[in-house]
């Protein structure tokens, strides 16, 4: 490859050499493999491009799974805003790829060269962390980029106010103001902001901003304090740049708790003032309700989800409508809550009472064209997608539509959409799970057990980590060290574990093997009762399908009529990470795909990762 080549791509300037993009006012150093990428679709100007291809002929004899090249794509867009010039510059075609649309042009009349220098394996993307633990927090480090330039200053993390307030159940006040200006710098295209549960893991924490600004991978930190009494408030923030330390811009406001929202859209127009960002139009909180009481609740129950309290969310939720009917968020909020609680039809009441008051609330819009009794897979597939085009950075949408796109075989989108979640929310177990899920069922097993070993790094007890761990151990043979991670999951949870060695040694005989676990489990749930033995038999299930026992994995996971909301959707969600042991070439698979609706998806979106068309019906491997 000539490393020393220059060309230009719309108004951009490239410089191979030196892995630089300059634009009009600014240059930009990228990694070696964004280069390497951005060379590669030069040379195929206008052609869509697969991650595949990218894949094998940029990094052929390295383990980097499509994850790797959607990053390079995120960093290539984020240069090109340098140019400035109003014009896109790579797209991405849905399941297909990306192409370079700017056009290309040599500045040294030589052909752009795709290379062939290896790029770092996927695991590099994440990076290896260091994890230390106080008796105050977990204190971890995140993702890095190997070979990566600092962080852009076109990112923030968002801490938690400092409440100084006399009354210390204030407390809610200053945490949700924090959230409400963190989802309001959100809505920026061109700013990445990390999401609360990441920004939050800080709070109470006396931790150097600069070492912050690191662990999460931003360039500034916003932090403040806020202090009411009475019907008055006192908000100081500063902005600072993680670099050095320096303070980019403060402000001290002195309000009356009615004009909050007026505060909220000061704040975020300073910070991208500050940041220098280009916006059509600056953001706007609005006025989402005229009551000061309701808006407190909202916030209360913010507070209560957050610290997972949510049998105190609907109550908070519903005194706030009570007060202002007319309150749409907290309409769309009750949407939200209800969907999780699996009520479709209060959750749907609630978005439809939202999107009565307010029309333009994107979540609101998807959760009401999902919660009805006839909702098809393809349904919930399309709304999310359409969801995500609107609000390409909400944590709740991208989390959905990771999941989706999973269960319908999409593995490489879902790892990239799960992918992008983990690049806003790096400290969050839930991203960080959904990420490893899309890579195990994708088959790329020693990148998801570096995730999981990452999750139960910043969540020690975290049972789902060490029982995934330990299956995939299981999936590679490695006995020891996957009894190792089922006996410490297991311990997590309260159980007894010394049955475990016993199980696996067992299981492993092709022709006792699915005896031996029967009365295992037998066991096991004797013991147990309720929901709890429910939750149990749905766990212990998975190890029918780990050892490779599928006709009977189905015949007690799949019998019966089936329907989305039953839960069904989310036994399939779990198998599809055992692909590889024959669950999707098994016959009753299309069964099932066809029942869920996933083949009409197929139909309408493109056959999946391990389907294809063959004279009419669709056949799996």
């Amino acid at each position: 490859m000539n490393r020393n080549g220059t060309f230009k791509v719309g108004d951009c300037l490239v410089e191979q050499g030196l892995d630089r993009i300059s634009g009009k006012s600014e240059a930009v150093t990228v990694r070696p493999q964004v280069m390497e990428v951005l060379v590669y679709l030069a040379s195929h100007a206008d052609q869509t491009i697969h991650a595949d291809e990218l894949l094998e002929n940029l990094w052929p004899d390295k383990v980097v799974t499509s994850a790797s090249v959607y990053n390079c794509i995120t960093e290539l867009r984020q240069a090109f805003q340098e140019c400035d010039d109003g014009q896109p510059y790579v797209e991405t075609i849905p399941r297909k790829g990306y192409r370079l649309v700017a056009p290309v042009s040599m500045s040294d009349k030589r052909k752009v060269d795709a290379g062939q220098n290896a790029a770092s394996p996927f695991v590099r993307w994440l990076a290896i962390l260091a994890v230390s633990i106080s008796s105050v927090a977990v204190f971890l480090s995140t993702y890095q980029k190997e070979d990566a330039s600092d962080p852009p200053t076109q990112s923030i993390a968002v801490l938690p106010f400092v409440n100084m307030s006399p009354d210390p159940d204030q407390e809610y006040f200053s945490d949700g103001l924090s959230e409400e200006i963190l989802n309001l710098l959100a809505n920026i295209p061109d700013l990445k902001v990390i999401a609360r549960t990441s920004s939050f893991v800080f709070k109470g924490m006396n931790e150097d901003l600069r070492v912050i600004g690191d662990k999460l991978g931003v360039g500034t930190v916003l932090e403040g304090s806020v202090r009411t009494s009475g019907d008055r408030v006192r908000i100081t923030a500063q902005l600072i740049d993680v670099s050095d330390g320096s303070e980019l811009w403060s402000e001290s406001y002195n309000r009356t708790l009615s004009d909050i929202f007026e505060v909220q859209d000061d704040v975020a127009s300073a910070i991208v003032g500050a940041l220098q960002l280009h916006v059509s139009s600056m953001p706007s909180r609005g006025r989402p309700t005229d009551s000061v009481e309701a808006y407190a609740l909202f916030l209360k129950a913010a507070a209560a989800q957050s610290a997972n309290r949510l049998s105190d969310v609907e109550g908070l939720l519903l005194r706030a409508v009570e007060l202002d009917p007319n309150f749409a968020e907290a309409h769309e909020f009750l949407a939200s809550h209800y969907e999780g609680r699996y009520d479709w039809m209060k959750s749907r009441e609630a978005a439809r009472r939202a999107l009565e008051i307010n029309p333009d609330l994107v979540l609101a819009r998807a959760l009401f064209e999902t919660s009805i009794d006839e909702l098809t897979y393809l349904d919930y597939f399309d709304a999310f997608e359409q969801a995500l085009l609107s609000q390409p950075n909400n944590p709740e949408i991208l989390d959905n539509v990771s999941m989706s796109n999973l269960v319908a075989g999409y593995f490489d989108d879902a790892a990239d959409v799960a992918a992008r979640l983990v690049a806003i929310d790096p400290l969050s177990v839930r991203a960080n799970e959904n990420l490893a899920n899309a890579l195990l069922t994708a088959g790329h097993r020693d990148e998801a057990l570096e995730v999981l070993t990452f999750v139960t790094a910043i969540a020690p007890d975290r049972f789902y980590a060490f029982m995934e761990t330990g299956y995939t151990y299981l999936l590679q043979g490695q006995d020891d060290l996957a009894i190792e991670q089922l006996e410490a999951g297991l311990r997590s949870f309260g159980l007894e574990a010394d049955w475990v060695r016993s199980a696996v040694t067992g299981a492993r005989d092709p022709e006792t093997g699915l005896m031996h676990l029967e009365r295992h489990f037998a066991d096991i749930l004797d013991n147990l009762s309720g929901r709890e033995r429910n939750l149990w038999q749905a766990e212990l299930n998975i190890w029918y399908l780990v050892f490779g026992f599928v006709d009977h994995y189905f015949d007690i996971n799949f019998e019966g009529d089936i329907y989305i909301w039953d839960r069904r959707d989310e036994t399939l969600f779990y198998s599809l990470k055992f692909r590889q042991q024959g669950f999707t070439a098994h016959p009753r698979f299309i069964e099932i795909a066809e029942e869920l609706g996933l083949t009409e998806i197929w139909e309408k979106h493109g056959p999946p990762d391990f389907c294809e068309k063959v004279s009419g019906q669709w056949v799996c491997k």
